[in-house]
């Protein structure tokens, strides 16, 4: 993007420079200056008269072309850059000039005239070109990264330069010899300008890539000839007898005509196949069949001049053809030109009938003093031309803008209707195709999706931004590998229009060439209405999926609740209570009982999932099975754990693991058996004293670590020992409350005794729980035996 703009800014330099000389040079013409009619040239031994202007002080006084000036006023020179000076100090009448003529030395007296050397002439051609120059320069400025549209500004500029510089009555001074020499540079230059730009425009001629070199060729001739002509000059003494620039422009407007005839055997429209070419031949046939030849033949550069005026047909013609299928509306510009100048009309007969009728009735003020007529004009400005200006603009627009506003209120009523639209490929369908009526060439449409990422609407192609453009109405696309709008710049696209909604780029619109204002407001409703209908869809969408996966979530968690169990352990030994509240829909906190058929023991199970919601409950059901299945096939606790861990380690993903704590209860011999995995410690209950359990190494969490191997914490049990399975949900938030609450509560029957466990961690936590809790509760009842 960098580049594109460094060389735009090249151009425009070099083009405010040309500017900056061509209102120079008028302003030099308009100066009253000494004027004998000479056109001199650089040589060796002193100045060459190049040529005499007729019926001037020079003729008359019997100075030839060919002669060599040696001194003027009695002074000697070799150059003419003295000249005005001493022709300002002497007399204006019967100044001496020194020449040599052959062999011969001569002195004659020239009487000097003063005088204005600009024209009408001077000035209409002038501005003219000032005006095609500017437009060429607005061209560059909305499309700088067209080739087509940089030929036409230099185009516009060798006109110019020609016309302003190079087209003027000659002087000695330097000022003179930099302004004319650029001239003459722009007039060498513009038949090559001309050929190459229709070799690209309108219809792109087949150029192989291997004489894309060559094409410098067109602009290297006539430079060369230039300095050729230049340096004979200087060397000989003598201007080359030849006039080597018609001949040139007789040759490459050959050839450009030539490639006019070419391009209309492929052009596709009958229009366009012979509009451009009758109107350059209508501008270059009179100059190319009559002023060429007679500039070669007779040199008779004054009717050359004169036919040569149709030739303006040409930028005129290329303007409105740039205007009008490249750039910007023509029509629009023509009308709203119009429209304003009308108001302006308007406007200033109402101040000037304002003004008068305040002079005559107030004429004892003497308001006509200009310091207070430019006051009264100001505060008229001020106070009556913006109310003025908006209202005979709100009621002439309607008239003379009268389609398009019809247009546009068309297509903001239909981009409107996508607004209904719910499905994603219809509204794609429906924005194209509005588009495509206005951009009349290949464009793509890329839409902000999430973060930096947007979409193309067509391909459904991502492109991830890692730096947007900023506030600038348009960039270039880069053809750089690393830039991300690289694939588009392949399919041939060049610049980009980023489209804001409440100051965030919501979409770009990528193009070949630059829209104009009209195209882009129009483009820029539409796609206020898509961005808002895309971001609705895809709400819409997120309801919907929203929607699912709540009840998908819900259903889970009845499934969930389910698996937890509803009927307690209950026997001669013990008895036990459990109770599990997730802190979400889905939770990750489990319990579960397991009865060996044919053994005397009894497994209880708590433990809690790493994660939430789905995936939790999925891995907790994984886990309760792979438990379940080693419970029946192995006694030691610690095997259990251990196997199951290896087991989940297998199944599970690297960031799933499961803490559980597995007691097994051996009701013949009243002993029971602790293997922790990564829960807090179970609680003890006895005689009044709370105590933890001691915990065993290692503690790592089930399916977190392969090879890991348990060890149980075996234990005796005595009539009203209470062992208490809490997870973290209970332990965090009670915190050091916790050992009071068990020691209160220990006469409480397991089902209370929980209970108020609980409630008294919902009363804590507020509003939620902070995470899952669960608990489970074992009391050890009296053994009849040991009582009697």
């Amino acid at each position: 993007m960098g580049t594109g703009f460094m060389n735009r800014n090249f151009h425009l330099t070099g083009g405010l420079i040309a500017l900056l000389l061509a209102f120079l040079s008028l302003y030099d013409l308009s100066r009253v200056q000494i004027y004998d009619g000479i056109t001199p040239a650089i040589t060796g031994k002193g100045v060459l008269v190049q040529s005499v202007t007729p019926d001037s002080p020079a003729q008359r006084a019997g100075i030839r072309p060919g002669d060599l000036l040696l001194g003027v006023a009695h002074e000697l020179v070799k150059q003419p850059f003295p000249i005005p000076e001493l022709l300002r100090n002497g007399k204006k009448s019967g100044i001496p000039y020194l020449l040599q003529r052959g062999e011969d030395t001569l002195t004659v007296s020239v009487s000097l005239e003063q005088k204005r050397a600009i024209t009408p002439f001077h000035i209409f051609a002038g501005l003219l070109m000032i005006l095609f120059f500017l437009i060429g320069l607005i061209v560059l400025l909305n499309n700088p990264v067209g080739s087509e549209s940089r030929l036409f500004y230099y185009l516009t500029m060798a006109l110019m330069l020609l016309f302003t510089c190079f087209l003027r009555p000659h002087s000695y001074s330097l000022s003179h010899l930099i302004i004319r020499s650029v001239g003459q540079l722009g007039y060498v230059l513009l038949p090559a300008f001309f050929l190459h730009f229709f070799l690209i425009y309108p219809i792109k001629n087949p150029i192989q890539k291997k004489w894309h070199f060559h094409i410098w060729l067109l602009y290297a001739i006539p430079v060369t000839l230039l300095v050729i002509s230049t340096v004979h000059t200087y060397m000989t003494e003598m201007p080359i007898n030849f006039d080597w620039p018609w001949a040139l422009y007789l040759a490459y407007s050959g050839a450009t005509l030539a490639v006019l005839f070419f391009s209309t055997k492929r052009a596709a429209q009958s229009s366009e196949k012979h509009g451009l070419l009758r109107i350059y031949s209508l501008g270059m046939l009179p100059f190319v069949l009559v002023g060429i030849p007679m500039g070669i033949v007779r040199n008779h550069a004054d009717i050359a001049s004169i036919l040569s005026a149709p030739m303006v047909l040409i930028p005129v013609y290329l303007s409105y053809r740039i205007y009008r299928f490249g750039f910007f509306n023509i029509r629009i510009l023509l009308k709203k030109s119009l429209l304003y100048s009308f108001i302006l009309l308007i406007a200033s007969v109402l101040y000037a009938i304002l003004l008068f009728l305040i002079n005559t009735m107030l004429s004892d003020y003497n308001l006509t003093d200009p310091y207070l007529y430019s006051m009264g004009l100001a505060v008229a400005i001020v106070f009556l031309f913006n109310p003025l200006h908006s209202f005979l603009q709100a009621q002439l627009e309607d008239v003379f803008l009268e389609k398009e506003k019809r247009r546009q209120l068309d297509v903001t009523a239909r981009a409107e209707q996508m607004l209904t639209v719910k499905n994603r490929e219809e509204l794609n369908s429906r924005v194209m195709a509005l588009l495509t009526e206005i951009i009349s060439d290949s464009f793509a449409v890329l839409v902000h999706t999430e973060n930096n990422c947007f979409c193309d609407i067509e391909s459904n192609r991502l492109v991830t931004l890692s730096d947007q453009p900023g506030k600038s109405r348009f960039f270039l696309l880069e053809n750089t590998l690393e830039s991300e709008f690289y694939p588009f710049y392949q399919k041939g696209f060049r610049i980009g229009f980023p489209f804001r909604k409440a100051g965030q780029i919501r979409a770009f619109v990528l193009a070949r060439s630059v829209l104009f204002e009209e195209e882009l407001e129009i483009v820029r409703r539409i796609l206020l209405h898509f961005v808002t209908a895309h971001e609705n869809e895809r709400l819409l969408a997120r309801l919907s999926q929203q929607i699912e996966l709540e009840r998908d979530i819900k259903i889970a968690g009845f499934i969930q609740k389910s698996l937890i169990p509803s009927v307690h352990p209950d026997n001669a030994m013990f008895r036990v209570y459990g109770v599990s509240v997730p802190s979400k829909v889905i939770g990750g906190d489990f319990f579960d009982y397991f009865s060996v058929s044919g053994s005397n023991r009894t497994g209880i199970l708590i433990g809690d999932v790493a994660g939430k919601s789905i995936p939790a409950a999925l891995m907790m059901v994984a886990a309760k099975e792979t438990i379940s299945s080693q419970v029946t096939s192995l006694n030691m606790p610690e095997e259990i754990m251990s196997t199951a861990s290896e087991l989940l380690v297998q199944k599970s993903s690297a960031n799933m693991f499961v803490a559980a704590c597995y007691c097994c209860i051996n009701i013949k011999e009243r002993r029971i058996a602790v293997v922790n995995a990564g829960m807090p410690s179970p609680y003890l209950v006895r005689d009044g004293n709370v105590s933890q359990i001691p915990r065993q190494t290692p503690r790592f969490p089930l399916g977190l670590v392969k090879g890991v191997q348990y060890k149980q914490h075996d234990m005796e049990l005595k009539g009203g020992d209470r062992i208490i399975m809490l997870s973290d949900g209970f332990t965090e938030a009670l915190d050091f409350e916790i050992e009071e609450l068990l020691r209160r509560c220990a006469f409480e029957s397991p089902r209370n005794f929980t209970q108020n466990i609980l409630q008294q961690l919902q009363r804590k936590s507020g509003e939620g729980l902070a995470d899952d809790a669960t608990i489970v509760t074992i009391e050890i009842k009296n053994d009849p035996f040991m009582e009697e």
